[in-house]
Parts: structure tokens; sequence; C-alpha cells
């Protein structure tokens, strides 16, 4: 017999299973995917914004989550910030300020944009040096 020593089951039939240690099954953290901030709409894309106003610097500050980052230097009042939000976008992507529109969030930190005549892959490939 074994040294070590395990629990008999009451029937005496053989050791007790512990049922916990066989359920469990391993956590697997998966990587946020690099698209998960745009969402491709008929005509563009939309692009899933966590805003920072009062930024000291106006640029991309990272991966939030399912959202990219954008700190601006205006403030969050009367719209600046927004304002601020699609130049921004619209320098970034190298579109029109006209091509881009605030569709939710107007004041929240969460912002969903919409960016016309431009597809995911050629704003992921703008967004890429960034991030």
């Amino acid at each position: 017999m074994s040294s070590a020593k395990s629990k008999i089951s009451k029937t005496g039939k053989g050791p007790i299973k512990d049922k916990a240690k066989e359920n469990i099954n391993p956590i697997t953290i998966a990587e946020p995917s690099p698209m998960a901030f745009i969402v491709v709409v008929p005509g563009g894309i939309d692009l899933l914004v966590r805003a920072q106003p009062g930024a000291k610097k106006s640029g991309v500050l990272g991966l939030v989550g399912d959202s990219i980052k954008l700190g601006v230097s205006a403030p969050p009042e009367d719209g600046k910030a927004n304002e601020a939000l699609v130049e921004l976008i619209a320098d970034l992507l190298s579109v029109r300020k006209s091509c881009v529109g605030l569709v939710s969030g107007k004041s929240a930190r969460g912002k969903r944009f919409r960016i016309l005549a431009i597809s995911a892959q050629e704003a992921l490939s703008r967004f890429h040096p960034y991030l």
C-alpha cells in the first residue's frame, strides 16, 4: 500500500474523489483585440473613444478596455472637448472634419464617433504607430 494516506468512502469501496478539484477549469485571459475600438458600419467605421479632456497635450494615450483613449487639452465645457476630439480624430485618420461626427456620449467620457469614407483596416494602420 502507498505511504500517502487517502480518505476511504463510507461504503469502503475506495478513496473519496474531490469533486471540487475535478471541475476546476483554468481561466484563459484573452488579450484585447487590436480592433476592439473600431466597429464597421455601412459607409465607414465607428470609433469607441475614452476621452480625457484637460490633458497636458492632445493625442493617443493608449487603449482602455474596448476603447482608444484620446486626450485633448480643451476643457469639458460647452462642447469644446468634443470639438477638439473631432479635430484630433480627423488629423489622426487624415480625413476631413466633416467626415467625423459624434454619435453618442455628448457629456460622457465614453464616446462613439462615426467616421465616413474610411475602412477599418486603413484606420487601424493609421492608429498603429500610436498604440
